[in-house]
């Protein structure tokens, strides 16, 4: 009876550990939301290589102003300094998972940003992002937003 006891202890200490291990695994909620954020660091940093494999080839890139990006354009703008990035601020953005292989992200976006201009502006934007895995990787396939008027409240 004893050894019944022990036998039963182990294999349920053995089982709460297994699920704490996997608990303890990042979601793929949190996995998207840390490539999104590599994705604004890289964007500050000017870090092309990491902006080079976070965008897919094919993303559509839509900014406030309603002017259309492709990969190529995004990034030729960064690269000629027609674009340049200071501050991103996108503590408010929440993931959806739509299945295992993409994933929405919504929420408030605040820019300190130099686009096509000599001025700095901050710019404070509801955005809507689209991530697909892609080859084990997350990428943005789709950026949208919009511009929020400076007394939205913001949720």
């Amino acid at each position: 009876m004893r050894r019944s006891i022990f036998a039963v202890t182990l294999l349920c200490a053995g089982l709460f550990s297994l699920c704490g291990a996997v608990q303890g695994r990042p979601s793929a909620q949190d996995d998207v939301m840390a490539v999104d954020q590599a994705r604004t660091d890289a964007l500050m940093q000017q870090n092309y290589a990491v902006l080079d494999k976070i965008l897919a080839d094919d993303l559509i890139f839509c900014h406030g102003s309603g002017m259309i990006d492709s990969k190529m354009s995004y990034l030729d703008a960064m690269h000629s300094d027609a674009l340049h990035y200071y501050a991103i601020d996108g503590k408010g953005l929440k993931a959806r998972m739509l299945g295992s292989h993409a994933a929405v992200l919504n929420g408030p976006v605040t820019l300190k940003v130099r686009n096509r201009t000599p001025d700095v502006r901050e710019v404070r934007l509801q955005a809507t992002e689209v991530y697909e895995k892609r080859n084990g990787r997350w990428q943005l396939i789709s950026y949208q937003t919009t511009a929020l008027p400076a007394t939205a409240a913001v949720k």
